[in-house]
């Protein structure tokens, strides 16, 4: 992963690039740009290239990957990444307190882990994400209680029939099918007319991202698969229900 000139020694007097910065600087290959010298502004410093590393995102995915120079500087020394061993937390950053406050008593010690900076980076799309989910546990939720009120609503009116059908030999499976089939159109129907606008929104929050994935088609036909077992057991419960229903009963009472 890393490609560096020299002994390791040599790291405090040059600059560790990544693949992008490598490119930007116009070099193809990390053998090409070792040992060249950049101006990095300050003074007249300039370092010499002794390393590439591969490229590693310092944003978030909304972002493209920035030029980045590594380099040891004295003077801009400010913060310190520590990768410790889980397991005993809080002794070990307590002694890393203690080291600090030791090295550098006149400042305050900050402690910040990389997975909380990490989260903060998409704290707006995690925010994004948990409203969808309610609104759509909600939409969900409005949508089978309407199905649950129609097929109700059917029922009712179709009482006679139903009695009539039965009492004919009409099996328990024909009356559900009977039942269901002009609302599973419906949604099939909704899930056509929501497919392609689904499709545009997706994309376009998408476009957000500097490195985001592609739309499958495989997404909708599970969505659409979904909704129609939601709404196939929301019908099919009324349904069954009224097929198994005496007829004679049905008949009597109209």
């Amino acid at each position: 992963r890393w490609f560096f000139a020299g002994e390791e020694k040599n790291l405090g007097s040059g600059l560790v690039v990544n693949e992008t910065l490598l490119k930007t600087l116009g070099y193809k290959n990390p053998s090409d740009a070792i040992g060249k010298k950049v101006s990095i502004g300050i003074n007249d410093y300039n370092p010499p290239i002794i390393g590439v590393v591969k490229d590693f995102h310092t944003t978030s995915m909304h972002q493209n990957i920035a030029p980045v120079a590594l380099m040891p500087f004295p003077f801009f020394y400010y913060a310190a990444g520590v990768r410790i061993q889980p397991g005993n937390m809080k002794n070990t950053l307590a002694h890393i307190e203690t080291a600090y406050k030791k090295v550098y008593p006149e400042y305050v010690y900050q402690l910040n882990f990389v997975d909380d900076q990490l989260a903060e980076l998409y704290k707006q799309d995690t925010k994004d994400y948990n409203l969808f989910k309610a609104f759509s546990v909600i939409s969900i939720f409005i949508c089978c209680i309407g199905l649950w009120g129609l097929i109700a609503f059917v029922v009712a009116r179709k009482t006679k029939e139903i009695g009539i059908r039965k009492v004919l030999g009409a099996s328990v499976n024909g009356i559900v099918i009977l039942l269901s089939k002009d609302f599973l159109k419906l949604v099939i129907i909704g899930l056509l007319i929501a497919s392609p606008i689904a499709w545009y929104f997706m994309n376009t929050w998408l476009q957000n991202f500097a490195y985001r994935i592609t739309i499958s088609w495989w997404i909708f036909v599970l969505a659409g698969a979904t909704a129609l077992l939601i709404a196939l057991i929301t019908v099919s419960f009324q349904a069954i229900k009224a097929a198994l229903y005496n007829p004679v009963k049905n008949l009597r009472t109209e």
